[in-house]
């Protein structure tokens, strides 16, 4: 009986071993999420204000081309 008990104790314990190791498998892909969740939330706020400064950004160089002469537009053929 005691071998049988012995036995029994060793597959309760790998079965809790790998119970552990999925919890903590479990609890990591939760805070993975949560952490990409909040990153994609910075990432859209952050992409409207790049859009807005390239836009910005190819409007002055527009300007700085055409104030020079690099580039002229013919307008009405």
């Amino acid at each position: 009986m005691g071998e049988v008990a012995a036995v029994l104790m060793a597959v309760a314990a790998a079965i809790a071993f790998g119970a552990g190791r999925r919890w903590k498998h479990f609890t990591r892909t939760c805070t993975d999420y949560r952490k990409a969740r909040e990153t994609a939330r910075e990432f859209r706020a952050e992409r409207w204000v790049a859009l807005r400064v390239a836009v910005v950004f190819t409007a002055a160089l527009l300007i700085y081309l055409l104030a020079t002469g690099f580039v002229t537009i013919h307008v009405g053929g």
